[in-house]
């Protein structure tokens, strides 16, 4: 694909799924309204799913769909504006994180937006770049974490927040614990939102199993075609014992974890929660929503998870709905584990 081609494509996917709201099948090409005013489009995003807030929906700039970044990768819509300022409603930045071999484009193109319109100073990092290799986050994780603690420390000074809240999906709902732990991190960041994480590593369905020859042969290839942070994410990795190490959370962050049970990626998914905590939200997609369908990828466009996610990071407790099919409110406390 040429980047013309990829420009054009991508201009296509803003024009029609630009509100966040692909997965609800809501999408519409209505311009955004300007902060404290409504359209009709913001008024039935808002309506139908109250957990999104679209107060700030005129933030939004058609000018901005399409921006690169110094690295000609593109940046998702309402992301790094490095003259926002935090809201005493929100006054923490959030900053997102993609997972191994992704990138924020792809994997915020929906989040991104959403946290904007309601008010949120968003950045997005694209770690772990490896040479002459598509993707990102490749690298050692302690050397993402050392990426991630210099973005925290740029969008502090930019912005003037005391914190940061992160959003991290699968190796980027790892990485973090790094910064957060050994790092001290943790007087730097207020809220963790992890998604779909490789909280104690894979094997990818018994792919990577080292106790096989051909788990064994499996991460060598990876790690020789230089990618070394693969070997992070296996269970009982040196970088997932010394970063739980003596505990996995800390009591001044607050965290929430959302996984989905169709995910075969970071496997066995039941291994992607935290333990039980006063500081810790356990979800899982399905017991919120029993027919909502999500894998490892896709959950990072459902519909339940944008709800989810802002309910956190807003602090509060909105009731979410399935779907624009289904729009009977499911209290979220009542699912927390």
């Amino acid at each position: 694909m040429t980047r013309n081609t990829l420009f054009r494509t991508t201009l296509g996917l803003f024009a029609t799924a630009s509100l966040f709201i692909t997965s609800a099948g809501l999408a519409s090409a209505a311009p955004a309204p300007a902060p404290g005013t409504s359209s009709s489009l913001a008024n039935t995003v808002s309506t139908t799913f109250p957990a999104l807030d679209t107060y700030h929906a005129g933030d939004l700039s058609a000018a901005d769909v399409g921006r690169m970044d110094s690295h000609g990768d593109f940046i998702p819509w309402g992301a790094n504006h490095w003259d926002c300022k935090p809201s005493t409603t929100h006054p923490n930045p959030v900053i997102l994180l993609h997972g191994f071999s992704g990138g924020n484009f792809y994997n915020y193109g929906e989040l991104a937006p959403s946290l904007k319109a309601a008010g949120f100073c968003v950045f997005s990092l694209n770690w772990g770049a490896v040479p002459l290799t598509p993707g990102y986050g490749y690298t050692d994780l302690r050397e993402g974490a050392k990426e991630l603690a210099a973005v925290v420390g740029k969008v502090r000074a930019a912005t003037g927040a005391e914190k940061v809240d992160i959003v991290g999906h699968s190796a980027g709902g790892l990485m973090p614990y790094w910064y957060i732990n050994k790092m001290g991190g943790d007087q730097y960041v207020g809220k963790f939102f992890a998604l779909a994480p490789a909280t104690r590593g894979t094997d990818m369905g018994g792919k990577f199993n080292q106790k096989t020859a051909r788990g064994r042969f499996a991460v060598d290839a990876v790690v020789k075609s230089g990618h070394p942070g693969i070997k992070d994410l296996l269970p009982d990795s040196d970088f997932i014992r010394e970063v739980s190490t003596p505990s996995l959370t800390r009591p001044d962050v607050q965290y929430a974890v959302l996984v989905t049970n169709g995910d075969t990626t970071v496997t066995p998914w039941q291994s992607q929660f935290l333990p039980a905590g006063p500081n810790v939200q356990n979800y899982l997609l399905q017991d919120l929503c029993p027919n909502v369908k999500a894998d490892h990828v896709s959950i990072t466009l459902n519909i339940v998870f944008l709800q989810v996610v802002q309910d956190f990071l807003a602090g509060k407790t909105t009731p979410i709905v399935c779907s624009a099919s289904d729009t009977t409110p499911v209290p979220l406390h009542q699912y927390a584990a």
